[in-house]
């Protein structure tokens, strides 16, 4: 969806929550019944209050915000408003143990793009240096 969409949360407990969006007209229903470390943090890294603003963003990052992609020379800032914060806590693929983006201003963090296929970006202070596939 596209940054500042209008939505409304038309139902929420514990374990899911449905949202509604304007435009382009959709609903998403959640599943929260494992969210890390809970349903509360959650929506709240995926909704906000009010629209973010692009204003003094460079070319870079609103590129990538418009496209929803991560772009090398994106601000952090700019990466969390085109694809959105990583997730918390993933376990990769032949592992037991988790991995962890508890810390947003890491140098590295880890991105899910499917079951088996993840996106390292790598930051040197708050710029985006490196994207390992």
């Amino acid at each position: 969806m596209p940054v500042g969409s209008k939505v409304t949360v038309t139902k929420i407990d514990a374990k899911k929550a449905t949202l509604v969006f304007e435009d382009p007209a959709r609903t998403v229903r959640l599943d929260l019944d494992d969210a890390i470390p809970d349903a509360v943090f959650v929506l709240d890294r995926v909704l906000g209050a009010t629209a973010p603003s692009t204003k003094g963003f460079g070319k870079t990052d609103l590129q990538g915000i418009k496209e929803g992609k991560i772009l090398e020379g994106m601000t952090r800032k700019g990466v969390f408003l085109a694809v959105g914060p990583p997730p918390y806590s993933y376990t990769p693929p032949f592992r037991h143990d988790s991995a962890t983006n508890h810390d947003p201003k890491a140098s590295e963090l880890t991105y899910m793009k499917g079951t088996y296929d993840f996106l390292k970006v790598t930051f040197s202070g708050d710029k985006v240096v490196d994207l390992e596939d």
